[in-house]
């Protein structure tokens, strides 16, 4: 059972804790971001892949999307500074 399946059937006053444990909501995805969005909400902020079709090595791919630490870096602080 994928992770987000199995946090979906937990209680909401479960989830409600989790969820808003932190204003700032930040995912990393090494594929399609759209199954994040629900938890991060409009005011998080989702690292993925969410075009079909691409193909290089990872490396190139991961640069092409911003997947890579400096770029993430960057964005999450200034999400963190607008908190």
């Amino acid at each position: 059972m994928p992770c987000m399946d199995l946090f979906d059937l937990q209680t909401n006053s479960y989830k409600n804790k989790i969820l808003h444990e932190s204003k700032c909501k930040i995912s990393i995805e090494a594929g399609s971001s759209n199954c994040w969005k629900k938890y991060v909400g409009d005011k998080g902020m989702t690292f993925g892949i969410d075009e079909f079709g691409k193909s290089a090595p990872y490396k190139d791919i991961y640069k092409y999307f911003g997947l890579i630490s400096s770029k993430i870096v960057n964005k999450s602080k200034k999400l963190v500074k607008n908190k």
